[in-house]
């Protein structure tokens, strides 16, 4: 989750991650969040990233930043105007292909499955199958073989 709120700020801020990622380590951002329960909203305290695979994805990201872009893209152009990838979707779908894209031995399905989670917390199950079409189509290609 904290590389899909790091990929967002990149996203929306065109800050560079080099200034983003010290915020995330030191806990000035991506340490609460809020919570809806009944209705009602409520800031809790997120549990410990971890350190390591946060870094990991987002150095995979710079490092795949125009093949990441390039599948993003292209995703954009082939759908309709009420499908188009928001913000957040392309943060979300980054920080997943960046991944994907990081240590071929995590396990493909485990991957998608929790960008999927994420991608319902915020938007329910209207975009989940997009997302879980688009990621497991990305990771045959990228993972072949």
């Amino acid at each position: 989750m904290a590389a899909v709120q790091a990929l967002y700020l990149v996203h929306f801020s065109q800050q560079p991650l080099s200034v983003i990622i010290p915020h995330f380590l030191d806990k000035t951002l991506g340490s609460c969040g809020i919570e809806e329960t009944d209705g009602k909203e409520e800031w809790i305290t997120l549990p410990d990233m971890n350190a390591n695979l946060f870094t990991g994805i987002l150095r995979s990201y710079q490092e795949n930043k125009s093949t990441i872009n390039n599948a993003i893209e292209a995703v954009s152009v082939k759908e309709d105007s009420a499908k188009q990838l928001d913000i957040l979707l392309q943060a979300i779908l980054s920080a997943a292909m960046a991944e994907l894209l990081s240590d071929s031995t995590l396990d493909t399905p485990v991957i998608i499955s929790e960008y999927t989670d994420i991608t319902a917390c915020f938007y329910g199950q209207s975009f989940t199958s997009l997302i879980n079409a688009l990621l497991d189509k990305f990771a045959k290609t990228v993972r072949a073989g």
